[in-house]
Order: structure tokens, then sequence, then C-alpha cells
């Protein structure tokens, strides 16, 4: 019947939606400033909103981590650029399950959000930035082989991402503030992280070694300089 339908309709395109009249009428009752708005972010801020700890800490997150993606580093397009912002948004939702579990709950949350706006390889990204934000270079091997659900390159940039996170919350104590007096530079073999003095207490062990693992996943020996 649908194929029957469709022909007689002569229509050059079709579209699948998840979702039905309902929907479409209250979208249709939104104002146009709403309309606008991407449902991704919106969806992800909304699940923010509820579970992390400082909700506004996403855009520090996403200025901080922008020079990892550089032209003359990872680059990034918008779309990859997008789905950072929202890894970013997403990255403290999994602050109050006990340690040892925050890798794999963060990991099925996001994969079982009501998102909308996203594809499921986008979706998948978001799920091993949360993932990797917490266990590090590790693989979630609890729920199979995710690896090869998406490209080599889309599984890198979300380690990327998920070990700048990572750092970012050890040196800054999931505080604000912190991170916006500190700044990546790049050279063709190394990655550094500039700290002024008056944060130099905060550069511990476990900083140094994070940032280690985030310079070696870009091909680079990392370096903290205090200024």
């Amino acid at each position: 019947m649908l194929q029957k339908t469709i022909a007689a309709m002569k229509a050059r395109e079709v579209v699948i939606s998840s979702y039905g009249l309902r929907e479409g009428i209250l979208f249709e009752a939104l104002s146009p400033e709403e309309q606008a708005k991407d449902p991704l972010i919106e969806g992800c801020l909304d699940l923010a909103n509820r579970l992390a700890r400082f909700p506004e800490h996403h855009d520090e997150f996403f200025v901080w981590t922008a020079p990892l993606f550089a032209p003359d580093l990872m680059g990034e397009t918008a779309e990859q650029a997008r789905l950072r912002r929202a890894g970013c948004i997403l990255a403290d939702i999994g602050w109050y399950v006990h340690p040892d579990y925050r890798a794999h709950h963060c990991l099925t949350e996001i994969m079982l959000a009501p998102f909308s706006g996203v594809d499921h390889p986008g979706r998948l990204f978001l799920a091993r930035v949360g993932y990797h934000r917490h266990e590090g270079k590790g693989e979630p091997g609890f729920v199979g082989n995710i690896t090869n659900l998406m490209p080599e390159e889309m599984n890198h940039r979300a380690l990327v991402l998920g070990l700048a996170l990572r750092l970012a919350f050890t040196l800054s104590g999931a505080t604000t503030g912190v991170l916006p007096r500190t700044r990546f530079k790049a050279t063709a073999k190394t990655l550094t992280l500039e700290v002024p003095a008056s944060l130099a207490p905060l550069v511990g062990d476990v900083v140094v070694k994070r940032m280690q693992n985030l310079a070696k996943a870009l091909g680079r020996k990392g370096e903290i300089e205090i200024l």
C-alpha cells in the first residue's frame, strides 16, 4: 500500500519520522524562536540541568577544548563542533554515581536518552565521550564491540574530547572559573598546557598524567608550563 501511494503521489523524496501528528501540532504551537533552537543541544541542556552539578560549566569546556580541534590539529566541521558542544554539556551528568560505575552509567544514559536531532553515529560518539571522560582510554566492552559502529576517525575524536574533559575536571575540581585561566598551545611535536603560577598547586601527579595521555592521543608530547 505504501509503495502504491508513493508511486501515485510521484514523490521525489520520502521522510520517515519517529514522531507523529501530536508532536507536529505541539511544534507548530511553539514560537519561531523556540522552533529555531537546536533540538539536540536543547535536549542535552535539559538533561544536564537536572543531573549536572554546574550546568553552566559546558561553555567553559567548549571554549577550552577548541584549540585541540583547531585546523592545525584535529580540525572540525560545523557538525563536529555541534557534537563537541553536546559532549561538553553532558560531561558531568554521572557525577552522583559511584566512581567505579560512572563510565558505564554515562555511556548507557546517553545511548538511551530521549534526544532528537542526532543520528546513530552521533549518539554513539556522545556516549563514547561520556565513557572516556570517566574511564580514560579503556573500551566499554560490557555492551559489546561498538568501535566498529563508527568510523575510526570518529572514535578517535571521541577519545580526544573525552580525555580532554577528564583532564578538565581534574584540573578545575569541577568548579567554574578555573579553566579560562589556562590554555592549550600546540606545535608539531608537543601539546602544552599553560597554567598561571597562582594555579600551580592544582597541577598534581594526576593532572600531569592525564595531560600526557591527552597529548599522546594527539601524537604529541605533553607538557605543562607554569607561567
